[in-house]
């Protein structure tokens, strides 16, 4: 019979319901230094199901094995991240995201020591992840982009913090941008430790693409292909291209695809083998450069077409980051809203580190002209607004597809796989109070 095993804190008496045992109740218990044989099941017995960031609002049930999850996992964590029994690995992520098992089950693997951190970047104060590692004697640390980002903008010191265990930083979740690249470096790594910036996903709990810890790296590539994948890039016909953006492919199998979606395997298909069943379309953009370096780009459906140009969201939101200020721009995300004339314009909204100044359409327009000079003037905002917080989903992305459906007034299938909800009713309001500003 098995258990669920609760460490109840709450007093809401969970640990008592049907087949759920309390911690302290488990612990005490007879089983206690029980040595238990190891179930033997074929490697592609059913391991575990893991459940998608849901970036447009409907997470999907994905199907692992158990030997293809411990085959990529094990790979990873051993070559990308050179784990060692000696080493204390600490991933920041919600368990509930495929890091989470891939770093257990990865740590463990090798015998290292993994630490578990219940609670936010931010309390009680933004040293909290500093904390942890001078505490712990991290040695390989990951973090998600927007979280880097984050702590870049608060203009900290964090400088005095003794960070010398640590000899490999990790990124992964969205496209780490230069700028927040080096300062990853710097502040974190104190430009020793090598950042593998890898990009997978949860139906592969794995990377298509990463670095090596020997490799030379430039700021915010992922490296190239991962160990023993046939990855490429590719235009829309399906040909290889290098030197200019295109679709994230993988030509052969490997041994953790997921199986499917439990119980939809018609939409698994239509999903990544829209092109037929010779190639695994991942939904990524990425390029490869001059020199062999590969970089993520974002996802192929959020690009913003408007008047027929392609413009790149994370650029736009890259460029209003790195604006110098005064006010700084801590966070900012762009979408492409329908629009009857252009097909779709250009929304963004954007995070202060101080309250907005006191004429906001000249402060739009200094932004405007800032994206015209360092990136693109046709990719120059239709719209800006001033929020308090983005959205994120567990996974601690930002999810444009439901920001773009709150925007345009569209009902949601669902918000429970975000972090914070409110800040979606925030975009609400301001999408509504612009609504009614244009009327008037």
């Amino acid at each position: 019979m098995g258990w669920i095993v609760i460490v109840e804190r709450l007093g809401n008496g969970l640990a008592h319901r049907r087949k759920c045992l309390a911690w302290n109740s488990f612990i005490q218990g007879s089983d206690v230094g029980r040595v238990w044989e190891t179930e033997i099941v074929e490697a592609e017995h059913p391991a575990l199901i893991l459940y998608s960031s849901g970036t447009t609002g409907r997470s999907k049930t994905v199907v692992h094995t158990h030997g293809g999850t411990l085959a990529q996992v094990a790979k990873e964590i051993g070559f990308a991240f050179d784990c060692r029994s000696n080493d204390v690995f600490y991933w920041f992520t919600d368990i509930g995201w495929m890091m989470a098992p891939w770093e257990i089950i990865g740590a463990l693997f090798f015998g290292a020591a993994l630490v578990l951190y219940e609670g936010t970047h931010l309390y009680p104060t933004a040293h909290r992840l500093f904390e942890l590692i001078e505490r712990y004697g991290i040695s390989i640390f990951g973090c998600t982009p927007s979280v880097l980002r984050e702590l870049a903008s608060l203009g900290e010191n964090f400088r005095d913090h003794n960070l010398s265990t640590l000899r490999i930083l990790g990124s992964t979740g969205s496209p780490l941008d230069a700028p927040t690249w080096e300062w990853y470096f710097k502040t974190f790594g104190q430009e020793r430790c090598p950042i593998m910036n890898v990009s997978g996903g949860t139906e592969i709990i794995g990377c298509l693409v990463s670095p090596l810890p020997v490799m030379p790296l430039k700021p915010s590539t992922v490296g190239g292909p991962g160990l023993g994948m046939a990855v490429d890039v590719c235009d829309e016909k399906g040909e290889p291209v290098r030197g200019e953006p295109g679709y994230l492919v993988c030509r052969k199998p490997f041994p953790s695809m997921t199986r499917g979606f439990l119980g939809d395997p018609e939409l698994y298909l239509n999903t990544y083998f829209p092109r037929g069943p010779d190639l695994w379309v991942h939904g990524d953009r990425a390029k490869v450069d001059e020199d062999g370096y590969w970089y993520l780009l974002g996802r192929a459906d959020d690009l913003i077409v408007r008047s027929g140009v392609k413009h790149d969201p994370a650029k736009i939101e890259e460029k209003l980051v790195t604006f110098p200020g005064p006010p700084r721009i801590r966070e900012a995300v762009a979408i492409g809203a329908e629009d009857a004339i252009k097909g779709e314009r250009i929304v963004c909204f954007v995070v202060l580190d101080s309250p907005p100044p006191a004429d906001p359409e000249r402060f739009v327009q200094v932004l405007r002209t800032h994206i015209k000079r360092t990136y693109d003037p046709l990719a120059q905002p239709d719209e800006v607004y001033f929020v308090s917080q983005l959205p994120l989903n567990l996974a601690a992305k930002i999810p444009r597809k439901l920001i773009r459906l709150v925007y345009e007034g569209k009902s949601l299938e669902q918000t429970g796989s975000l972090a914070n909800p409110e800040a979606l009713a925030e975009i609400r309001r301001s999408a509504g109070e612009a609504s009614r500003s244009k009327m008037s």
